[in-house]
């Protein structure tokens, strides 16, 4: 340490835990990789859902949108609320012991501005519900839902998920191999044109007629 020069190291007992520290709001903590489908229900606007892609790829973070939308997913975008969630942090927005009392209704949440609900592949969920801020700060309450403790977690959680589907949608919209395709169809202006690629590569127009394609 500083200035102890090369002094041993002491076991030095930990503090006790004071009531007003911030602790993990889900216990235990869902794992990420479990993880399969996420949920965000706001007042006033069409819930999304987003559900876990299997993927060949290990580690791949693929997502889809199923509401209001369905469409491929920015799975990094989501990721990163996702473990914003997972690791979100907070402490009794009463502390222990004290006179003072806070209703739902003045956390605002009654009802919740947002929930957010995780579930992972056995079936179990995380739901939380996201309140107002504090006054003269940008602290948040919430609550785990079917838990009566509110609490207050150190950050202003609704901006970040406080988006529309198109924020959370994949930029581009097919993933594979250009090289690995091995049909085409066309459909324009009431015309179908149909290619195929031979085992050895070659392209053909199979509609409306057959030939060697460029």
């Amino acid at each position: 340490g500083h200035g102890r020069g090369a002094a041993p190291e002491r076991e030095v007992a930990p503090p006790p835990v004071s009531a007003n520290e911030q602790k993990p709001v889900f216990d235990p903590q869902p794992k990420d990789d479990q993880l399969v489908r996420f949920e965000v229900e706001r007042a006033g606007k069409p819930r999304m859902v987003f559900e876990r892609v299997a993927s060949e790829t290990p580690g791949a973070n693929d997502w889809r949108m199923v509401e209001p939308l369905a469409a491929p997913a920015d799975g990094n975008k989501l990721v990163g609320l996702i473990r914003t969630l997972t690791g979100l942090q907070a402490k009794p927005a009463v502390p222990a012991g004290s006179k003072s009392t806070l209703s739902a209704a003045d956390a605002g949440l009654e009802p919740p501005a947002m929930t957010l609900t995780l579930a992972d592949k056995d079936g179990r969920q995380y739901k939380l519900e996201i309140g107002r801020k504090a006054a003269m700060s940008s602290d948040t309450y919430l609550r785990v839902a079917g838990q009566p403790t509110i609490r207050l977690t150190m950050r202003d959680l609704r901006p970040q998920f406080d988006k529309d589907a198109k924020d959370f949608r994949a930029l581009h919209l097919a993933r594979f191999k250009p090289d690995e395709a091995v049909r085409l169809r066309i459909d324009h202006e009431g015309k179908a044109y149909e290619f195929s690629k031979s085992p050895d590569g070659e392209w053909i127009i199979d509609a409306p007629l057959k030939a060697f394609a460029d």
